[in-house]
Protein backbone atom coordinates (compact mmCIF):
# COMPACT_ATOMS: atom_id res chain seq x y z
CA UNK A 1 0.00 0.00 0.00
CA UNK A 2 1.61 3.40 -0.90
CA UNK A 3 1.35 6.34 0.92
CA UNK A 4 0.47 9.52 -0.27
CA UNK A 5 1.88 13.04 1.01
CA UNK A 6 -0.89 15.54 -0.24
CA UNK A 7 0.84 18.83 -0.23
CA UNK A 8 -1.03 22.19 -0.95
CA UNK A 9 0.63 25.16 -2.88
CA UNK A 10 -2.29 27.18 -1.72
CA UNK A 11 -2.49 26.36 2.07
CA UNK A 12 -5.80 25.48 4.03
CA UNK A 13 -5.79 28.08 6.40
CA UNK A 14 -6.52 30.35 3.16
CA UNK A 15 -8.98 27.66 1.09
CA UNK A 16 -10.81 27.35 4.65
CA UNK A 17 -12.24 31.49 4.65
CA UNK A 18 -13.63 30.28 1.14
CA UNK A 19 -15.47 27.29 2.32
CA UNK A 20 -19.69 27.27 1.35
CA UNK A 21 -21.38 24.75 2.24
CA UNK A 22 -20.54 20.98 3.59
CA UNK A 23 -16.63 21.94 3.71
CA UNK A 24 -16.72 22.43 -0.05
CA UNK A 25 -15.23 25.05 -1.90
CA UNK A 26 -15.80 26.41 -5.45
CA UNK A 27 -13.56 26.55 -8.00
CA UNK A 28 -13.60 27.76 -11.50
CA UNK A 29 -11.45 26.09 -13.78
CA UNK A 30 -10.18 29.03 -17.00
CA UNK A 31 -8.78 26.23 -19.19
CA UNK A 32 -12.55 24.33 -18.77
CA UNK A 33 -14.71 27.30 -18.75
CA UNK A 34 -16.50 25.12 -15.43
CA UNK A 35 -17.17 25.04 -12.04
CA UNK A 36 -16.74 22.40 -9.37
CA UNK A 37 -17.50 22.17 -6.13
CA UNK A 38 -15.01 20.76 -4.17
CA UNK A 39 -14.24 19.14 -0.63
CA UNK A 40 -11.84 19.72 1.54
CA UNK A 41 -11.85 15.69 2.64
CA UNK A 42 -11.11 14.79 -1.28
CA UNK A 43 -7.90 15.12 -1.45
CA UNK A 44 -8.02 13.44 -4.76
CA UNK A 45 -10.30 16.23 -6.54
CA UNK A 46 -8.45 19.25 -4.14
CA UNK A 47 -7.09 20.85 -7.09
CA UNK A 48 -5.23 23.03 -4.73
CA UNK A 49 -2.76 20.33 -3.50
CA UNK A 50 -0.38 17.67 -5.02
CA UNK A 51 0.76 14.44 -3.87
CA UNK A 52 4.89 14.75 -2.68
CA UNK A 53 4.87 18.44 -4.55
CA UNK A 54 7.04 19.83 -2.17
CA UNK A 55 9.71 16.51 -1.49
CA UNK A 56 12.99 16.69 -2.77
CA UNK A 57 16.16 13.97 -2.59
CA UNK A 58 18.02 16.77 -0.77
CA UNK A 59 15.48 17.50 2.24
CA UNK A 60 14.27 14.66 4.17
CA UNK A 61 10.57 13.10 3.77
CA UNK A 62 8.06 16.38 4.34
CA UNK A 63 11.13 18.74 5.40
CA UNK A 64 9.57 21.34 3.67
CA UNK A 65 6.46 20.76 4.46
CA UNK A 66 6.92 21.09 7.57
CA UNK A 67 8.66 24.76 7.19
CA UNK A 68 5.79 25.91 5.06
CA UNK A 69 3.21 24.51 8.16
CA UNK A 70 5.07 26.21 10.52
CA UNK A 71 5.37 29.82 8.88
CA UNK A 72 1.84 29.70 7.78
CA UNK A 73 0.32 29.02 12.14
CA UNK A 74 2.33 32.58 12.69
CA UNK A 75 0.64 34.17 9.20
CA UNK A 76 -2.26 32.61 10.13
CA UNK A 77 -2.61 34.07 13.70
CA UNK A 78 -1.88 37.48 11.91
CA UNK A 79 -4.57 37.16 8.97
CA UNK A 80 -7.04 36.19 11.92
CA UNK A 81 -6.30 39.13 13.65
CA UNK A 82 -6.60 41.54 10.80
CA UNK A 83 -10.17 39.78 9.85
CA UNK A 84 -11.46 39.80 13.66
CA UNK A 85 -10.26 43.88 13.64
CA UNK A 86 -12.30 44.24 10.48
CA UNK A 87 -15.66 42.65 11.75
CA UNK A 88 -15.52 44.94 14.93
CA UNK A 89 -14.66 48.28 13.07
CA UNK A 90 -12.26 49.19 15.14
CA UNK A 91 -8.48 50.24 14.17
CA UNK A 92 -6.33 47.39 13.25
CA UNK A 93 -3.51 47.27 15.48
CA UNK A 94 -0.14 45.29 14.00
CA UNK A 95 2.96 45.27 15.17
CA UNK A 96 6.30 45.64 13.01
CA UNK A 97 6.05 41.60 13.60
CA UNK A 98 2.76 41.32 12.28
CA UNK A 99 3.82 43.27 8.97
CA UNK A 100 7.15 41.31 8.46
CA UNK A 101 5.06 37.96 8.56
CA UNK A 102 2.52 39.50 5.94
CA UNK A 103 5.01 40.64 3.72
CA UNK A 104 6.63 36.93 4.22
CA UNK A 105 3.75 35.18 2.83
CA UNK A 106 3.40 37.28 -0.06
CA UNK A 107 7.14 36.03 -1.09
CA UNK A 108 6.43 33.18 -0.27
CA UNK A 109 3.37 32.32 -2.11
CA UNK A 110 5.23 34.04 -5.14
CA UNK A 111 7.59 31.79 -5.50
CA UNK A 112 5.98 28.26 -3.55
CA UNK A 113 2.88 28.30 -6.01
CA UNK A 114 2.13 25.70 -9.08
CA UNK A 115 1.24 28.10 -11.31
CA UNK A 116 4.81 29.91 -11.07
CA UNK A 117 6.27 26.63 -11.42
CA UNK A 118 4.55 26.38 -14.61
CA UNK A 119 4.96 29.88 -15.98
CA UNK A 120 8.57 29.59 -15.75
CA UNK A 121 9.07 25.86 -17.11
CA UNK A 122 6.74 27.67 -20.29
CA UNK A 123 8.51 30.99 -20.28
CA UNK A 124 4.55 32.62 -19.54
CA UNK A 125 6.48 35.81 -18.01
CA UNK A 126 7.40 39.50 -19.18
CA UNK A 127 10.80 40.02 -21.01
CA UNK A 128 13.07 40.16 -18.00
CA UNK A 129 11.51 36.93 -16.42
CA UNK A 130 11.97 34.92 -19.64
CA UNK A 131 15.50 36.21 -19.82
CA UNK A 132 16.45 34.99 -16.50
CA UNK A 133 14.59 31.36 -17.07
CA UNK A 134 15.33 30.87 -20.55
CA UNK A 135 18.41 28.35 -20.21
CA UNK A 136 16.74 26.75 -17.13
CA UNK A 137 15.38 22.73 -17.39
CA UNK A 138 12.05 21.67 -15.54
CA UNK A 139 14.23 19.87 -12.36
CA UNK A 140 16.44 23.21 -12.15
CA UNK A 141 13.29 24.90 -11.33
CA UNK A 142 11.95 22.49 -8.75
CA UNK A 143 15.27 22.76 -7.14
CA UNK A 144 14.78 26.55 -7.34
CA UNK A 145 11.40 26.29 -5.63
CA UNK A 146 13.03 24.14 -2.89
CA UNK A 147 15.95 25.81 -2.05
CA UNK A 148 14.10 29.61 -2.47
CA UNK A 149 11.45 28.20 0.24
CA UNK A 150 14.19 26.88 2.31
CA UNK A 151 16.26 30.39 2.55
CA UNK A 152 12.98 31.95 3.32
CA UNK A 153 12.40 29.99 6.80
CA UNK A 154 15.88 30.18 7.56
CA UNK A 155 16.90 33.74 6.54
CA UNK A 156 13.81 35.47 7.74
CA UNK A 157 10.99 33.48 9.16
CA UNK A 158 13.08 32.34 12.12
CA UNK A 159 15.03 35.67 12.49
CA UNK A 160 11.02 37.23 12.98
CA UNK A 161 10.12 34.70 15.07
CA UNK A 162 13.29 35.01 17.16
CA UNK A 163 13.00 39.04 17.23
CA UNK A 164 16.67 39.09 15.51
CA UNK A 165 17.87 41.91 12.78
CA UNK A 166 17.38 40.91 8.89
CA UNK A 167 20.25 41.15 7.43
CA UNK A 168 19.09 43.58 4.78
CA UNK A 169 22.49 44.42 3.18
CA UNK A 170 22.44 40.57 1.84
CA UNK A 171 19.33 40.32 0.89
CA UNK A 172 19.85 43.78 -1.65
CA UNK A 173 22.64 42.50 -2.88
CA UNK A 174 20.62 39.15 -4.16
CA UNK A 175 19.73 38.70 -7.95
CA UNK A 176 16.44 39.74 -9.13
CA UNK A 177 13.94 37.30 -8.73
CA UNK A 178 15.27 35.86 -5.81
CA UNK A 179 13.01 35.39 -3.02
CA UNK A 180 15.81 37.49 -0.95
CA UNK A 181 15.64 40.25 -3.20
CA UNK A 182 12.15 40.17 -3.57
CA UNK A 183 11.71 40.42 0.28
CA UNK A 184 13.76 43.06 0.69
CA UNK A 185 11.93 44.93 -2.02
CA UNK A 186 8.53 44.93 -0.87
CA UNK A 187 10.01 45.70 2.46
CA UNK A 188 11.84 48.74 1.49
CA UNK A 189 9.79 50.10 -1.44
CA UNK A 190 6.00 49.50 -1.03
CA UNK A 191 3.85 50.49 2.17
CA UNK A 192 0.51 48.59 3.71
CA UNK A 193 -3.05 49.26 3.55
CA UNK A 194 -6.07 47.39 4.10
CA UNK A 195 -9.51 47.41 2.31
CA UNK A 196 -13.12 45.53 2.50
CA UNK A 197 -16.35 44.82 0.69
CA UNK A 198 -18.85 46.73 2.79
CA UNK A 199 -21.44 44.44 3.76
CA UNK A 200 -24.07 45.41 1.44
CA UNK A 201 -22.57 44.69 -1.92
CA UNK A 202 -23.62 41.85 -3.47
CA UNK A 203 -20.09 40.64 -4.46
CA UNK A 204 -16.40 38.78 -3.02
CA UNK A 205 -13.12 38.83 -3.66
CA UNK A 206 -11.73 35.84 -5.78
CA UNK A 207 -7.77 34.74 -5.48
CA UNK A 208 -5.38 32.16 -7.08
CA UNK A 209 -2.88 29.99 -5.67
CA UNK A 210 -0.51 33.32 -6.48
CA UNK A 211 -2.72 34.63 -4.09
CA UNK A 212 -1.73 38.62 -4.79
CA UNK A 213 -2.63 40.82 -7.66
CA UNK A 214 -0.26 43.42 -9.35
CA UNK A 215 -1.48 46.90 -11.80
CA UNK A 216 1.90 47.39 -13.36
CA UNK A 217 2.75 50.71 -15.04
CA UNK A 218 2.59 50.33 -19.09
CA UNK A 219 5.75 52.94 -19.81
CA UNK A 220 8.00 51.41 -17.00
CA UNK A 221 6.87 47.49 -16.37
CA UNK A 222 7.09 48.88 -12.78
CA UNK A 223 4.61 47.86 -10.08
CA UNK A 224 2.09 50.52 -9.02
CA UNK A 225 -0.57 48.35 -6.56
CA UNK A 226 -1.00 44.96 -5.44
CA UNK A 227 -3.73 43.58 -4.10
CA UNK A 228 -3.86 39.94 -1.70
CA UNK A 229 -7.19 39.42 -0.57
CA UNK A 230 -7.10 37.04 2.50
CA UNK A 231 -10.85 36.76 3.03
CA UNK A 232 -13.97 36.77 0.45
CA UNK A 233 -14.28 40.47 1.48
CA UNK A 234 -10.91 41.68 2.97
CA UNK A 235 -7.57 43.01 0.86
CA UNK A 236 -4.29 43.69 1.50
CA UNK A 237 -3.09 46.59 -0.48
CA UNK A 238 0.82 46.96 -1.07
CA UNK A 239 1.64 50.59 -2.85
CA UNK A 240 5.03 51.55 -4.17
CA UNK A 241 6.43 54.27 -2.96
CA UNK A 242 9.40 54.46 -5.15
CA UNK A 243 10.57 52.31 -8.33
CA UNK A 244 12.07 48.52 -7.29
CA UNK A 245 14.35 48.55 -9.89
CA UNK A 246 18.23 47.65 -8.78
CA UNK A 247 21.65 49.30 -10.03
CA UNK A 248 19.88 53.08 -11.73
CA UNK A 249 21.66 55.74 -11.16
CA UNK A 250 19.73 58.54 -9.47
CA UNK A 251 18.66 60.44 -12.49
CA UNK A 252 17.41 57.79 -14.34
CA UNK A 253 15.21 56.81 -10.96
CA UNK A 254 13.95 60.26 -11.20
CA UNK A 255 12.83 60.10 -14.45
CA UNK A 256 10.92 56.91 -13.49
CA UNK A 257 9.67 58.22 -10.58
CA UNK A 258 8.23 61.20 -12.21
CA UNK A 259 6.77 58.48 -15.28
CA UNK A 260 5.43 56.61 -12.08
CA UNK A 261 3.52 59.46 -10.89
CA UNK A 262 2.15 60.99 -13.94
CA UNK A 263 0.92 57.82 -15.59
CA UNK A 264 0.85 54.58 -13.31
CA UNK A 265 -0.60 56.23 -10.27
CA UNK A 266 -3.12 58.55 -12.32
CA UNK A 267 -4.35 55.56 -13.85
CA UNK A 268 -4.68 53.53 -10.83
CA UNK A 269 -6.53 56.25 -8.63
CA UNK A 270 -9.20 56.12 -12.20
CA UNK A 271 -9.76 52.68 -11.31
CA UNK A 272 -9.43 52.07 -7.40
CA UNK A 273 -10.11 55.84 -5.84
CA UNK A 274 -7.23 58.03 -4.05
CA UNK A 275 -8.01 56.21 -0.75
CA UNK A 276 -6.39 52.91 -1.20
CA UNK A 277 -3.05 54.83 -2.69
CA UNK A 278 -3.07 57.38 0.43
CA UNK A 279 -0.78 56.26 2.90
CA UNK A 280 -3.19 55.71 5.81
CA UNK A 281 -1.46 54.73 9.11
CA UNK A 282 0.10 56.27 12.93
CA UNK A 283 2.70 54.36 14.37
CA UNK A 284 2.97 54.22 18.57
CA UNK A 285 7.36 53.52 18.64
CA UNK A 286 7.93 51.55 22.19
CA UNK A 287 11.25 53.76 22.53
CA UNK A 288 11.78 56.95 20.68
CA UNK A 289 14.73 56.60 17.84
CA UNK A 290 14.72 52.79 18.22
CA UNK A 291 12.78 50.09 15.70
CA UNK A 292 11.42 47.31 17.80
CA UNK A 293 9.37 43.74 16.94
CA UNK A 294 6.91 45.38 19.39
CA UNK A 295 6.23 48.75 17.95
CA UNK A 296 2.56 49.00 16.89
CA UNK A 297 1.00 50.54 13.40
CA UNK A 298 -2.82 51.66 13.49
CA UNK A 299 -4.74 51.36 9.97
CA UNK A 300 -8.22 52.40 9.08
CA UNK A 301 -10.00 50.11 6.98
CA UNK A 302 -10.62 51.59 3.50
CA UNK A 303 -14.09 50.75 2.31
CA UNK A 304 -14.37 49.82 -1.41
CA UNK A 305 -16.57 52.58 -3.05
CA UNK A 306 -18.05 50.07 -5.71
CA UNK A 307 -18.84 46.64 -6.48
CA UNK A 308 -17.24 47.64 -9.74
CA UNK A 309 -13.82 48.15 -8.14
CA UNK A 310 -14.06 44.73 -6.51
CA UNK A 311 -14.31 42.93 -9.49
CA UNK A 312 -12.04 45.25 -11.48
CA UNK A 313 -9.09 43.77 -8.81
CA UNK A 314 -11.06 40.26 -9.56
CA UNK A 315 -10.32 41.06 -12.97
CA UNK A 316 -7.03 41.40 -12.89
CA UNK A 317 -6.34 38.05 -10.44
CA UNK A 318 -8.48 36.14 -12.89
CA UNK A 319 -6.34 37.39 -15.56
CA UNK A 320 -2.90 36.81 -13.81
CA UNK A 321 -3.72 33.76 -12.07
CA UNK A 322 -2.56 30.10 -14.81
CA UNK A 323 -6.03 28.31 -13.95
CA UNK A 324 -8.28 27.96 -10.90
CA UNK A 325 -9.93 30.53 -9.42
CA UNK A 326 -10.86 30.46 -5.88
CA UNK A 327 -14.94 32.00 -5.40
CA UNK A 328 -17.68 32.28 -3.43
CA UNK A 329 -20.13 32.31 -5.97
CA UNK A 330 -20.35 31.60 -9.94
CA UNK A 331 -21.72 35.27 -9.77
CA UNK A 332 -18.21 37.19 -8.81
CA UNK A 333 -16.89 35.11 -12.22
CA UNK A 334 -19.34 36.65 -14.42
CA UNK A 335 -18.89 40.39 -13.13
CA UNK A 336 -15.18 39.95 -13.27
CA UNK A 337 -15.36 38.88 -16.86
CA UNK A 338 -17.53 41.86 -17.55
CA UNK A 339 -14.50 44.11 -16.08
CA UNK A 340 -11.99 42.24 -18.01
CA UNK A 341 -13.79 43.04 -21.37
CA UNK A 342 -14.94 46.40 -20.55
CA UNK A 343 -11.11 47.49 -19.04
CA UNK A 344 -9.37 45.22 -21.99
CA UNK A 345 -7.46 43.71 -19.09
CA UNK A 346 -5.99 40.65 -20.85
CA UNK A 347 -4.75 37.66 -19.74
CA UNK A 348 -0.91 37.57 -19.00
CA UNK A 349 -0.07 35.06 -21.68
CA UNK A 350 -2.04 37.29 -24.34
CA UNK A 351 0.09 40.32 -23.09
CA UNK A 352 3.39 38.88 -23.33
CA UNK A 353 3.14 37.50 -26.83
Amino acid sequence: MSYTVNQHFLPQFMIKKWITINNTYKVYSKLNNSFSDISLKNKAKDVFSENEFYEHKNYLSNEIENKLSEMEREIANVFNKIIKSSESYKSLHLSRKDLKLIRLFYVLQMVRSKSIIIRTNNLDGDYLFNAINKNKNSEEIKNELISEINFLYNKIFKLIIKNELINWSELEQMPLWTAGYSYFQISNSKFLNFCKIPKDFNTSFVITDLSAVQMVDSSTAVSIVEFMPISPDIAIIFVTTLPAIANFERKKLDNIAKQLYNNGFKKAQENFGYLLLNRNIRNKYQKKGFKSYEDIFIYQFINLDSEETVSTINALMFSQGLDNILCKSEKDIEQLKIQREEKNISIIEEANR
